[in-house]
């Protein structure tokens, strides 16, 4: 399970479907970023098939998937990737807008 092999370090950010935290490979003590949240059980294929197929993208401009666990009875996923450390779009893109003002 995710929490036997990584330790949660702090919250990068929250959205309508889920919290992103940094946590850190407890084994290797290499830092990643973890995306969790709930799924309905009709989701698990479509959860399971875009992890895949992203996993098996490299590409200097996507982030790289390390690992996808999944908690079949509490419905909970963490999803496991590259720690791209800079601001969230968000904040980019408002920033950007109050430039342009």
């Amino acid at each position: 399970m995710f929490a036997e092999k990584y330790e949660i370090i702090s919250k990068l950010g929250e959205g309508s479907d889920g919290v992103v935290h940094r946590c850190r490979k407890k084994r290797s003590g290499l830092e990643y970023a973890v995306k969790s949240f709930m799924f309905d059980d009709e989701h698990i294929p479509q959860i399971r098939t875009n992890f895949v197929l992203v996993k098996g993208l490299a590409h200097r401009n996507i982030i790289q998937y390390e690992a996808l666990y999944l908690d079949l009875q509490k419905h909970a996923c963490w999803l496991v990737m590259e720690l791209f450390d800079a601001p969230s779009l968000a904040r980019l893109t408002l920033t950007s807008e109050l430039q342009l003002k």
